[in-house]
């Protein structure tokens, strides 16, 4: 089932963001830190231009709506994440 009983849509980026936002305020940590790995593949792989201001539009849209709860890392193959 999909939140709220509302039918979910791949291709709404305000939902994708609303979604993103609200997975974050229900958590119970105070920082959610989301790491998108390869970040250039969004230009490189993805031929849509609309999936891709989709996928970019999502994340800034969740970033505005959760305010300093949401830390973000951008990685690409040359630039790794060391976290473990």
């Amino acid at each position: 089932m999909q939140p709220s009983g509302r039918k979910y849509s791949r291709n709404s980026d305000r939902e994708g963001a609303t979604g993103l936002a609200r997975l974050i305020r229900v958590s119970r940590s105070p920082r959610t830190l989301l790491i998108v790995d390869q970040f250039e593949e969004i230009f490189t792989v993805c031929q849509s231009p609309t999936e891709r201001q989709q996928f970019i539009a999502s994340l800034l849209g969740a970033l505005k709506q959760t305010g300093d709860k949401l830390s973000r890392y951008f990685s690409s193959s040359s630039n790794p994440p060391d976290i473990a």
